[in-house]
């Protein structure tokens, strides 16, 4: 992976087996759920306790280097990245 990347999660990443976090690429469009490197591997579930899955969220960003804020400046800038992609914007109908 290259770049920046951090984990995110909100309250409606619960699963039937937990919360699922989501791994986002600065700069990158769209999101994937944690894995590890193995042929067979899994996503990564991180509790069912949405205080306890984001302080892990929290823990694994610091791990990597990661602040509140750069998690925040990474998510902002995929999603910016993805809505630069999706095409010209539709006029403004109340200009």
């Amino acid at each position: 992976m290259t770049g920046r990347y951090c984990y995110y999660l909100t309250p409606t990443m619960l699963t039937a087996d937990g919360y699922l976090p989501i791994i986002v690429i600065e700069g990158v469009p769209g999101s994937t759920p944690p894995s590890g490197d193995a042929a067979t591997a899994q996503p990564s579930w991180w509790g069912d306790d949405l205080a306890v899955a984001k302080l892990r969220v929290e823990e694994a960003n610091a791990r990597l280097g990661i602040t509140p804020q750069d998690a925040r400046n990474i998510v902002l800038s995929s999603m910016s990245v993805a809505f630069e992609c999706s095409g010209p914007r539709p006029a403004n109908p109340t200009a």
